[in-house]
C-alpha cells in the first residue's frame, strides 16, 4: 500500500464492500425466516439482518419472500422492529405504522386514514427493495437492482440421490474473500489439516485445472491424501487415497464436489458478509444416499476440517482479500488462488 493514512484505508474498504454489492449473498435460512415468530403483541415478526454493513429486513408476504432496506424513509426508524401486516402484504413500521408493500411502495398510512385522507396520488414514496432468491433452503439477497451473477448451481443439492445435511451456523471474524480463497487453496491440507485430511509428509501441491464457466470461478484437481478411517475410505488409517475435487465459487459462496473411489459428496458454503470483517456461514453437506458410511462420524470429520480452516482464516490480515498482486507473496503453487483474485478484479471486486 502506498500510504496507510486512515482516509485511504477507509476508501479501500468502502471500494471493497461496493464491489461485493452486485452479487447474491445468503442472509438467512428458510427455517430462520419461518421461525421468526411473533412479537410481544402477537404480530408476525420480520427478520432483521445486516448485509455488507447495511441493515435490511426479510419478510414472507403472501406473494413470496421480500427483502428491503430496513431504514424507514419517513423518519429513519428501523423496520427490523416492525411486523408483517394483517393482510400479509406489507412490512409495518413500528414508529408510525406506515405499511410498505412488497414492491417497496407505501400502501397505507393509518393516521391519514383516520383523518379521512387518501394516500397522496403519485407520491412515489417507497423503500428500496432488493432481488431475492430462495434456493437450497436459504434466502439469497442482492443489494443491486441487477445481480451480476445468478445464484450458483449445485446439482447434488436438488438431486434426490443425495442427502441434505445442514450443519451448525457459525459467524467468523473474517471476510468472505479470505474464506472463499481458503477453499480454493490446493496445498494447505498437509499443514492446516494435519490431524484430519492432511499429512506434512505429503506436502506436494496438486496441479489444478481451471474449468470454464460463465457464472463462477471453477477449478478441479486430484490429490493424494491420508485415508480417513472415520469415513471408510480404506481399512487402515496408514493408507493413502487419491481424491478428486471440483470447486465452483463466487465472491461469497463455495460449492465443492469430492469423490474418492465410489465415495462421493458435495458441500455448500454460503457466506453472509455482515460487514468486511464478520461473516456468517451457512453450510450444507450432501452425501450420496448409496454411500455406506457412519454419517455421524463423517460429519464430525467435516466439522474438524472446518474448525481447522477457521483457526487460520480468522488470523489473516488484512481482512480483505488483496486484488493488487504486489501486496502479498505468491508461490508457483498459488496459481489457482491468484486466478481467483484476477477473476474477482474482472468483476469489479477490488482491494488495491
Amino acid at each position: 500500500m502506498g500510504s496507510s493514512s486512515p482516509d485511504l484505508v477507509e476508501d479501500r474498504r468502502r471500494a471493497y464492500v461496493d464491489g461485493l454489492t452486485p452479487f447474491f449473498h445468503a442472509v438467512a435460512s428458510v427455517e430462520e425466516l419461518d421461525e421468526a415468530g411473533v412479537d410481544e403483541y402477537g404480530t408476525p415478526r420480520v427478520l432483521a439482518r445486516e448485509l455488507l454493513g447495511r441493515r435490511i429486513v426479510v419478510a414472507r408476504l403472501r406473494d413470496g419472500v421480500v427483502a428491503m432496506d430496513a431504514t424507514c424513509p419517513h423518519r429513519g426508524a428501523d423496520l427490523g422492529l416492525g411486523w408483517v401486516s394483517d393482510a400479509a402484504d406489507a412490512v409495518v413500521c413500528r414508529y408510525h405504522g406506515f405499511e410498505w408493500g412488497g414492491d417497496g411502495a407505501v400502501c397505507r398510512i393509518p393516521a391519514l386514514e383516520a383523518a379521512g385522507h387518501s394516500l397522496p396520488a403519485g407520491s412515489g414514496w417507497r423503500v428500496e427493495t432488493f432481488p431475492v432468491v430462495v434456493r437450497y433452503g436459504l434466502v439469497w439477497v442482492c443489494l443491486a437492482a441487477e445481480p451480476a451473477l445468478p445464484v450458483v448451481d449445485l446439482p447434488q443439492a436438488e438431486d434426490d440421490g443425495f442427502l441434505a445435511l445442514p450443519q451448525p451456523t457459525e459467524t467468523w471474524q473474517a471476510t468472505c474473500g479470505r474464506m472463499v480463497e481458503a477453499s480454493l487453496d490446493t496445498y494447505h491440507f498437509a499443514f492446516a489439516h494435519r490431524t484430519s485430511i492432511g499429512d506434512p509428509s505429503l506436502p506436494a501441491a496438486p496441479t489444478a485445472t481451471v474449468v470454464p464457466s460463465d457464472s463462477a470461478y471453477c477449478i478441479e484437481y486430484d490429490i493424494v491424501q491420508p485415508a480417513a478411517e472415520a469415513v471408510t475410505y480404506a481399512s487402515s488409517s496408514d493408507e493413502t487415497v487419491v481424491s478428486h475435487y471440483r470447486f465452483a465459487v463466487q465472491p461469497s459462496v463455495v460449492t465443492m464436489t469430492k469423490s474418492t473411489g465410489d465415495v462421493a459428496f458435495a458441500a455448500l458454503l454460503a457466506l453472509h458478509p455482515r460487514s468486511v470483517d464478520e461473516t456468517t456461514v451457512y453450510r450444507r453437506i450432501y452425501p450420496h444416499r448409496g454411500w455406506d458410511v457412519d454419517l455421524d462420524a463423517f460429519q464430525q470429520m467435516q466439522a474438524q476440517v472446518f474448525a481447522e480452516d477457521r483457526l487460520v482464516v480468522e488470523s489473516q490480515r488484512p481482512w480483505e482479500l488483496a486484488t493488487d498482486l504486489d501486496e502479498e507473496l505468491h508461490a508457483l503453487m498459488d496459481r489457482p488462488t491468484v486466478g481467483y483474485r484476477r477473476w474477482l478484479s474482472s468483476l469489479g471486486v477490488a482491494f488495491s
